[in-house]
Parts: structure tokens; C-alpha cells; sequence
């Protein structure tokens, strides 16, 4: 895991979405590090171990495919959509 105190607020401006929120994760990390408040992103459609260990996760922020309908079903989990996750993370 990256250690890096990141606001919801910073990472949608830069992704290019609404700057809204107060969500805040303490690192990014990649899917399987089942971290609490981290920021993860999916480039692809979530399989099930995956999708259930994020569920699982609390205070997380989610980057995934625009279009992806994980929105509600990370359980605590916030998703925020982005055309191309993987840019979307590098620019975070």
C-alpha cells in the first residue's frame, strides 16, 4: 500500500468529476491488500472474491468503469466511474 492522505474531494477534480464529498483514505492499494480506507480501482468487470472482499472493506473510495453498476453494491464502500480507471488512478 502507498501511504498518502487523499480527499474525496481531490481525487474527483482530478478525474474530472463533480468536487463533492468528504470521504477521506489513508493510502491506495491494489485489490487484494483488504485495506479499510484506501483507495482501489478495477479495469475490468470484478469477479466475486474480489467484489466480496471490497464489500467487506470500510471507508473505501472505488474507481472503476464508467458504466460498471458497482454503485450500492461494495457494501461501504463509495464508487466513482471514470471512462478509463487505470489513467484515472496514474493522474490520482
Amino acid at each position: 500500500m502507498l501511504r498518502a492522505t487523499l480527499g474525496e474531494w481531490e481525487i474527483r477534480r482530478v478525474i474530472g468529476l463533480p468536487v463533492e464529498g468528504g470521504r477521506v483514505v489513508e493510502g491506495v492499494a491494489p485489490l487484494g491488500a483488504g485495506e479499510d480506507r484506501c483507495l482501489y480501482f478495477i479495469k475490468k468487470e470484478l469477479a466475486g472474491p474480489a467484489r466480496e472482499s471490497l464489500a467487506e472493506r470500510r471507508g473505501c473510495i472505488v474507481i472503476s468503469p464508467s458504466g460498471s453498476g458497482l454503485a450500492g453494491e461494495l457494501g461501504d464502500c463509495l464508487v466513482l466511474e471514470a471512462a478509463d480507471p487505470r489513467a484515472a488512478i496514474a493522474r490520482v
